[in-house]
């Protein structure tokens, strides 16, 4: 994976910051840490995308765990954030779409995800209609 923001053994336990956490949660997705994920999520945790919206952690971590799968890098471009909220903007690298800029919004409290909302362009996950192509 390219990402390697954080410094080593630092996690979201010694910085909770929402961009630490941002960072950090992106960084153990890509590397399909669900077990870091999983501890970073409240239990009443909302998640947001283009294809699927859903509640609390079981079904976060089951949209998450398999879109994961296709991701193969996460270069992160910038990060900012307030005490409680951060957005991440990044290009994640996939097998199956090429490359796809996200924006990811997270709110954190105590330390932990309460909602993610992310935006991504869909287009390059369409099929392209038969008589599109030549």
């Amino acid at each position: 994976m390219g990402l390697s923001v954080l410094p080593e053994g630092r996690s979201m336990f010694q910085d909770s910051t929402p961009v630490r956490v941002a960072i950090e949660f992106v960084n153990a997705w890509a590397r399909r840490d669900i077990c870091t994920v999983a501890a970073m999520l409240s239990d009443d945790v909302t998640f947001e995308s283009p294809c699927a919206r859903v509640s609390g952690i079981t079904a976060t971590l089951r949209l998450l765990g398999d879109f994961a799968r296709v991701v193969t890098d996460i270069e992160v471009i910038a990060a900012f954030g307030d005490d409680h909220q951060a957005m991440i903007l990044y290009d994640m690298a996939t097998e199956a779409y090429g490359t796809v800029r996200v924006a990811d919004r997270l709110v954190v409290r105590r330390g932990q995800i309460i909602a993610d909302s992310v935006v991504f362009d869909t287009a390059t996950m369409r099929p392209v209609p038969a008589d599109i192509v030549a």
